[in-house]
């Protein structure tokens, strides 16, 4: 069983200290979790404490666009300096086939349900199934250019440089730069 750091304010389980230390500000007094709602989704009027939580909310799939849209929107964009793990000689499109895993009551083993890609276990075939639709088991796609450390979505790779993990850069760089990128962002989602 993995062991959970948990925040005491707000009940949050994190899988690291390092993790609970950037949530809780610990170690890092500009925390998104002290400040206000200072940043607008580009697609709606919700507003969010980083740019890290609007961009899980648009992987989230809430405005009808697939993570794998905005990782290939973000390959697009060709940020300077390099984070796409991937080489990139043209234009980037998301893969048009998906392949969709959905669990059956054949999963169960014993008292949980496993999975049969990465060996994981689950109380119930929900849990399985959420699992399997999850970004688990996608590429890594983004690479931190100070430290090397791969991630599957931007929105790890930003709460990496927000939570200043490796100290590429400052949280109002970040912040900056992101307001930059998103309306070019945005256009290219739109496409």
């Amino acid at each position: 069983m993995a062991i959970t750091h948990l925040c005491r304010t707000c009940s949050k389980t994190f899988t690291t200290p390092n993790g609970l230390k950037c949530h809780a500000g610990a170690k890092h007094p500009n925390s998104p979790v002290k400040k206000g709602r200072n940043f607008k989704c580009p697609f709606c009027q919700r507003m969010f404490k980083s740019p890290s939580g609007i961009a899980q909310h648009i992987e989230s799939g809430y405005h009808k666009v697939t993570r794998h849209q905005v990782t290939a929107a973000v390959h697009n964009m060709r940020i300077i300096p390099n984070i796409s793990v991937k080489r990139i000689t043209g234009p980037v499109q998301p893969s048009t086939t998906r392949t969709t895993y959905i669990a059956t009551a054949a999963s169960l083993h014993g008292n949980k349900y496993k999975c049969s890609l990465c060996k994981r276990e689950f109380n119930t075939l929900g849990g399985l199934n959420s699992h399997l639709n999850s970004a688990a088991h996608d590429d890594k796609e983004f690479r931190c250019p100070k430290c090397k450390r791969e991630f599957t979505l931007v929105s790890g790779f930003v709460q990496h440089l927000e939570c200043q993990a490796c100290g590429l850069t400052k949280p109002a760089e970040i912040n900056g730069y992101f307001r930059n990128l998103t309306g070019r962002f945005s256009r290219l989602l739109t496409m």
